[in-house]
């Protein structure tokens, strides 16, 4: 409802503009409103792709975990050599593996202007 209240008042207000000072400047105040509005787009796509890549990395770090906690299973002497359990650490890694390259592939490159690199905290935290 507000939305289209507020895209009402941009159509009349540019109608209006069009009205008192000509069509040249008409096309100037759409150029701006279609300028505005697309950097607004892009800024929340942008937030998207972020909480998109803090669950990749959530997810790799379960993954790491699961990992981390069927190979210690396995070096147990009751599960040494017990070639389900390594086939499944084989998977895991690979899994891994791939959520890596998936996470490397839709890395958001940080401009060289004195931005830090750290590491931020992923979105998605492991269950107890």
């Amino acid at each position: 409802m507000i939305r289209s209240i507020f895209a009402l008042s941009i159509l009349m207000n540019g109608i209006l503009v069009m009205c008192v000072v000509g069509i040249l400047p008409f096309f100037l105040f759409l150029s701006l409103v279609t300028c505005g509005g697309l950097v607004w787009y892009s800024r929340r796509l942008l937030g998207q792709m972020e909480r998109v890549r803090g669950d990749i990395e959530g997810i790799n770090m379960l993954v790491d975990s699961l990992n981390t906690h069927m190979a210690s299973i396995y070096q147990l002497e009751m599960f040494y050599g017990d070639e389900t359990l390594q086939g499944l650490i084989r998977h895991s890694k690979d899994v891994s593996f791939q959520m890596s390259e998936i996470l490397e592939r839709y890395a958001v490159e940080e401009e060289e202007e004195g931005l830090d690199n750290e590491e931020e905290e992923p979105v998605f935290h492991e269950g107890s």
